[in-house]
């Protein structure tokens, strides 16, 4: 009764697409059904006046995935955020969505057998069902769950949940993730604890990146003296990244070694001695090396850092060019740098990573 009462809406309702109408989705084929509640949706493309015969845009491509239908991809690419037109092949079901329209540079349709091409604006938006107005996320989709609700699915892993959700079983390992906001760059990171609900991004470093913290003060820079179990150092082998804002999460050591105490990821510091009027002329002892090289990651040109304890200092920073690898020199009495805010990193599209042993994930 539902699939009939929606058949004869459809049958009725004129949707205007520019210059000419569309009149019902279902009465090009009297056995389709409601498109919010169905997994099929069969159609006459010659019928449909706003697709383009034999014609498909090369080059666009968001992702693709099989539907059961031109109407299936229409609507998907309805429920996607970026999604400005799709190719559909008529003969295989492949829907490729697209990022972009025909009016955008550089755009330009190609003769394709067995393809239609459409933009995704001269559907009808109710055509989108219980999706016609999701919150879904760029990297997501919507996916109807029934007449009233939907649910948002990853076409692109951004985190080792999405991870999870596309490759149901995946282990703990190294996989490319796509960070940031689209075009989406393409990032290894290790995914942690995969065989739980929340599983956690991290970087694998593959230079030393430790701190150096010494037993020894010298106030006035004289008579230095060694104060046991006190000071040691600290290496991290992987540091966590809050993906969504993509800051190093300073204080997980998951992945750390260090000797008497943990000191938090890119912090200097030391007790030698005061620095009351500039630098004392035995300098700092305290030291922290961040070394993001073979990464793909380096930390953002804007980052700073800020001297904390009692008559402190930062003694010096030094930054390489691509902010890969960055060089600290702090101390008091006693005293240390850490990162002014956030310690917070960017891809390094300069640097060319090589894929072996990482996982590409595939999603939609």
């Amino acid at each position: 009764m539902l699939a009939q009462q929606h058949r004869q809406q459809f049958e009725t309702t004129p949707y205007r697409m520019g210059s000419f109408y569309v009149i019902s989705i279902a009465v090009i084929c009297m056995n389709c059904v409601s498109p919010v509640s169905v997994r099929k949706m069969c159609s006459k493309v010659d019928d449909l006046s706003q697709l383009r015969q034999n014609q498909r845009l090369p080059g666009k491509e968001l992702f693709s995935t099989m539907t059961d239908g031109v109407m299936l991809c229409a609507r998907l690419c309805l429920g996607v955020t970026l999604c400005g037109s799709f190719n559909f092949n008529t003969r295989t079901g492949a829907c490729e969505l697209n990022d972009v329209t025909l009016g955008t540079e550089g755009t330009e349709v190609v003769h394709a057998p067995n393809y239609v091409f459409s933009e995704v604006n001269f559907w009808p938006k109710r055509l989108a069902g219980v999706c016609m107005n999701h919150t879904c996320l760029e990297s997501q989709y919507c996916q109807p769950k029934n007449d009233t609700d939907y649910s948002c699915k990853p076409w692109v892993a951004m985190s080792c949940s999405d991870v999870q959700q596309c490759q149901p079983n995946s282990p703990n390992g190294e996989y490319w993730l796509h960070l940031g906001s689209h075009p989406f760059n393409k990032t290894r990171i290790y995914c942690h604890d995969m065989s739980t609900e929340n599983p956690q991004e991290y970087v694998t470093l593959l230079h030393e990146n430790d701190g150096f913290y010494p037993a020894k003060q010298s106030l006035g820079c004289t008579n230095e003296y060694t104060w046991p179990n006190k000071g040691g150092s600290v290496w991290f082998q992987k540091i966590r990244l809050d993906v969504k804002n993509m800051a190093v999460v300073r204080k997980d050591y998951t992945f750390a070694n260090w000797t008497n105490a943990a000191m938090q990821y890119g912090r200097a510091a030391d007790c030698y001695t005061t620095h009351a009027n500039g630098l004392a002329r035995c300098g700092t002892k305290g030291r922290f090396t961040v070394d993001l090289r073979g990464t793909g990651l380096a930390v953002v040109p804007e980052q700073t850092w800020r001297k904390y304890g009692y008559k402190s200092i930062i003694q010096s920073i030094t930054r390489n060019q691509e902010g890969t690898v960055i060089e600290l020199k702090c101390g008091g009495y006693c005293g240390h740098c850490d990162p002014a805010g956030p310690l917070t990193l960017q891809v390094n599209s300069a640097e060319n990573i090589p894929s072996t042993s990482t996982t590409e994930v595939t999603c939609g």
